[in-house]
């Protein structure tokens, strides 16, 4: 009885740090490609019906390391005062997942010639899974792991975002309720998902007729959790291809490229090199996405928005 205690205590502890990153809203590298995902304020900023697919594979070479997908879908409505959004994202690592479902709502009020002030809302619903039962265990029939978990768990989140043509600043909580995540489970005890909190900010230089520049930063506050911040910077060649390079502290160098195959769509792809704790152990992180914008009007595909 006392060794299954024991083991129980080590794999409730293990299960745990597994809980923590699959229940986190993951700190994408493209997270400047993928603004929807951080703030439910950002919905309608472009000007055009945007959507965004993006994968992320975490940790390569690592069994079961993390992997994300997002689906985005955003436009103005109402003479572009107010923004509508659908966001999409399914987590999985090891037997854990989530599929996380929200519409966002979002409405702008102009501050000066060029800037706006936007404020948003995100309304959703996370489908969260323990695949407990795939687990390969010493003790098949050990009772504490003979049945999976499954909870459905409703979230609101909120957020700030001013912009102009030239420059960004953003707040946000995605997510403000702390379910727990399965009430009464032995396996799982008192996991609950934390609030997380960001602040964005980014902006675009001109260097040349051919050559922008235009350098971001994200800084990542998670309850109970290590404090993280990404920046970058990528230059903007005639409008098309993108160059650029980042750094995530204490954990990954990155570089990204990308190639607006059309004005209205753009792919990139961007590779993380550790330089934490697990790069002995991993060959890195990988995303891919592709952004498309459909303009209402044709001014729109001669101006392109960068963010």
């Amino acid at each position: 009885m006392k060794v299954m205690k024991k083991s129980l205590l080590l794999f409730s502890t293990i299960l745990s740090c597994w809980v923590a990153q699959a229940q986190q809203e993951s700190v994408f590298t493209q997270y400047f490609n993928n603004m929807q995902a951080v703030n439910p304020a950002y919905v309608g900023s472009r000007g055009t019906f945007t959507v965004t697919g993006l994968h992320r594979s975490q940790w390569t070479g690592i069994e079961d390391a993390p992997r994300t997908q997002t689906l985005t879908m955003n436009t103005p409505i109402y003479n572009e005062n107010f923004g509508l959004g659908v966001a999409i994202m399914n987590d999985q690592i090891g037997p854990i997942g989530s599929t996380i479902m929200n519409v966002d709502l979002a409405g702008r009020i102009r501050v000066s010639q060029n800037a706006y002030l936007s404020g948003g809302i995100k309304i959703g619903l996370n489908f969260f899974r323990a695949n407990i039962t795939a687990l390969d265990l010493n003790n098949p029939s050990d009772p504490y792991f003979s049945q999976n978990v499954s909870s459905t768990l409703p979230n609101i989140g909120a957020g700030l975002y001013y912009y102009t043509p030239k420059f960004y600043l953003g707040v946000s909580i995605p997510r403000i309720v702390s379910n727990q995540l399965a009430d009464g489970d032995l396996v799982l005890g008192e996991g609950r998902e934390r609030r997380h909190y960001y602040f964005t900010a980014g902006a675009r230089f001109r260097l040349s007729e051919e050559w922008e520049m235009q350098p971001m930063a994200l800084v990542y506050f998670p309850e109970r959790a290590t404090t993280t911040f990404n920046v970058s910077d990528m230059f903007i060649f005639n409008e098309k291809l993108w160059l650029g390079a980042g750094w995530r502290w204490k954990e990954s160098i990155h570089f990204a490229v990308g190639y607006n195959l059309l004005p209205e769509l753009r792919a990139m792809y961007s590779y993380d090199f550790l330089i934490g704790d697990l790069q002995p152990y991993s060959n890195g992180s990988h995303e891919i996405s592709l952004t498309y914008d459909l303009p209402f009007s044709s001014d729109r595909i001669q101006n392109p928005r960068y963010f």
